[in-house]
């Protein structure tokens, strides 16, 4: 994905998606992997695997981790799940460390 899109953009790609690729969309973005995904929804793995295969593609993406770089800034909807804030903040740490000394606070 070229970084010179905007949000917009991204949003109108979000769009794109089908009810249950957007599904897939939302645990990927929250940084969950295949196996527990496809575990939490009951799903078989491939089954996941090929959605996320066809998001990754709708959005312009060649994996999970610039799924999460570009498309965790968009306007948040309401968590999958309760316990995802705590999965969140482990997922920003993990990939941007400079959010460390602010957690820390």
């Amino acid at each position: 994905m070229k970084q010179e899109t905007t949000s917009a953009d991204r949003a109108a790609l979000v769009g794109r998606l089908t009810p249950a690729e957007y599904e897939i969309y939302l645990w990927l973005r929250q940084c969950f992997s295949i196996a527990w995904i496809a575990e939490t929804l009951e799903m078989e793995k491939q089954q996941v695997k090929i959605l996320a295969k066809k998001v990754f593609k709708t959005l312009d993406v060649t994996d999970q981790w610039e799924l999460v770089r570009y498309y965790a800034p968009l306007n948040r909807c309401k968590p999958p799940a309760p316990a995802i804030q705590a999965e969140e903040l482990a997922c920003v740490l993990a990939f941007y460390p400079e959010y460390r000394a602010e957690a820390a606070l």
